[in-house]
């Protein structure tokens, strides 16, 4: 069994996020993390604004001679967009390249794992991943629990435990796909409004987002009767991956100041690239 393994590399966005968050995970990654049996290690490189970061994960991929496959940051396009949702989107664009990396991935493999780029696999979370696919050969979707760490150093340790210390955080889990797979992530859903959580819902995923309200979440389950899966409630756990360090602990720890450091620093980090593209002020969406 061939296991193709994407992980999505996107423009940072400060001060959600470390700065050169990106670059550093990279190289952590690069540098420590262990070979995969069955795994075909990819990267897709997503809309990446900074040309210069672009080339510098580019040469960082070839160097450690991994294929890498692209959804290109095109000015021409980008300059069309007249609204902040829009142009938000179009440099988060998360759930298309998610939708473009399983699509890649059952290309050539019969598992493939479109997962978010800052994502570490330990010896014991692959080894449970890869046990889970051996002993369930039907199941169309797995999901790969995912913790938070507040120190990449802790990622060389063992499987964390949730609830024993304060360096590992439960988080969303990641979403692994096998062919045949009767739904896919949807792309019209901006970076911070669900957009994953929207697929785990679909699939019938329990989870805090069972208790969450919002006009974004009551559209997801009014919608449920017509997009879940075939596959609803009958999605089992497999391995566990880990989240590097995001340069934010306390966004980390705390869902309100996350939401809150997501927004500014998405709508600071869209400033910044209209000003390096001269583009016109913005209309409100």
């Amino acid at each position: 069994m061939t296991v193709v393994f994407y992980r999505i590399l996107g423009n940072d966005i400060p001060v959600r996020h470390g700065p050169y968050q990106t670059l550093r995970s990279l190289s952590f990654t690069l540098e420590n993390e262990p070979a995969l049996p069955g795994c075909k290690k990819r990267f897709l490189l997503n809309r990446i604004a900074d040309s210069r970061i672009r080339d510098r994960l580019v040469a960082m991929i070839e160097h450690a001679g991994h294929r890498w496959d692209e959804i290109a940051f095109d000015p021409g396009v980008y300059r069309q967009l007249v609204t902040s949702e829009e142009r938000a989107l179009y440099l988060t664009n998360q759930n298309a390249a998610r939708n473009l990396c399983i699509d890649l991935g059952l290309s050539d493999g019969e598992v493939v794992l479109p997962f978010d780029g800052q994502v570490f696999f330990s010896v014991e979370g692959w080894s449970g991943l890869m046990d889970a696919l051996a002993t369930d050969a039907i199941s169309k979707f797995l999901i790969v629990p995912m913790f938070r760490l507040r120190s990449n150093q802790h990622a060389l340790a063992s499987k964390p435990k949730p609830g024993e210390d304060d360096n590992h955080l439960w988080a969303e889990p990641q979403i692994a796909v096998r062919a045949g797979a009767d739904v896919r992530f949807n792309e019209r859903l901006n970076y911070g409004r669900a957009n994953k959580v929207e697929m785990l819902m679909r699939l019938g995923v329990a989870g805090p987002w069972d208790g969450w309200s919002g006009d974004h979440i009551r559209a997801i389950r009014a919608n449920l009767a017509d997009t879940r899966s075939r596959d609803f409630g009958r999605v089992p756990e497999a391995g566990f991956v880990l989240r590097l360090e995001s340069g934010n602990w306390k966004a980390d720890r705390n869902i309100s100041f996350r939401v809150q450091t997501r927004q500014s620093g998405l709508d600071e980090f869209i400033a910044r690239v209209d000003w390096a593209y001269r583009l016109r002020p913005l209309v409100q969406a």
